[in-house]
């Protein structure tokens, strides 16, 4: 029915605002093509306030850009965030952009939360965090590469069999895993 390319890491989030210590929380950021995305899961359609893009202009009230982010509510409870507070993020880039295997390269930048995702799944709203394809490609060293694609099929009952012939059809470099 539709398909949405993604680039995923793990990172730490880091949050500091007045009168608050600087907190960490370990989550998983997924970059992702918002049109294509709202028509594959339903991660857009479940953020609020009402999601209209990555673009952080609205909330740039102190003079600074950041892009934006969305996270997930119980990830931006742990973390004592609010819309337009900032959170800054550190990872690991992708293996091709490190200079070598015994040196991770670390990347880091500062975003602006711009929405929560409200799955109802405590699992997905206590570590996942959303931010633009292009800006996760940049940021992790995937230079227009993508780490997967999401795929959303008609009848969910036969995730098992269309990843199976997936598997067969693309070949040993690529594997496929589902809900099941």
């Amino acid at each position: 029915v539709a398909l949405s390319p993604f680039v995923r890491r793990a990172a730490m989030l880091t949050s500091s605002g007045a009168g608050m210590s600087q907190r960490f929380q370990g989550a998983i950021v997924i970059g992702v093509d918002a049109a294509m995305e709202s028509l594959t899961t339903r991660v857009i359609q479940t953020t609020r306030p009402e999601f209209y893009g990555f673009d952080a202009d609205l909330f740039d009230v102190d003079g600074q850009h950041y892009p934006g982010m969305v996270l997930g509510r119980d990830l931006g409870k742990e973390l004592g965030v609010s819309l337009g507070d900032v959170v800054g993020l550190a990872a690991q880039a992708d293996s091709a952009a490190a200079p070598s295997a015994a040196d991770p390269h670390l990347v880091q930048r500062r975003f602006r939360v711009v929405g929560f995702l409200n799955s109802g799944f405590y699992e997905f709203d206590a570590q996942l965090a959303y931010i633009d394809l292009r800006e996760a490609q940049d940021l992790f060293g995937f230079e227009g590469r993508v780490l997967g694609i999401g795929v959303r099929i008609e009848d969910i009952y036969e995730a098992d069999r269309i990843g199976a012939a997936l598997d067969e059809a693309l070949g040993v470099r690529f594997y496929t895993n589902n809900w099941m």
